[in-house]
């Protein structure tokens, strides 16, 4: 998603998030403003992916 509050609007599920070359900090998700009541901060299922498996061509 392009813009941070399409998240609010999509309440997701689930987040899965790819870095490039820097840690995934859950708490930079969820610290998100209004991200709180999407499902996915809620409940917690916030995955990380490694770069190269999306970047392969």
């Amino acid at each position: 998603m392009d813009n941070p509050e399409d998240v609010i609007t999509h309440q997701p599920d689930i987040i899965i998030s790819s870095w490039c070359r820097r840690k995934f900090r859950p708490e930079q998700v969820t610290n998100r403003a209004d991200w709180a009541d999407t499902p996915a901060v809620k409940n917690n299922p916030l995955f990380k992916i490694k770069s190269p498996l999306i970047l392969q061509s």
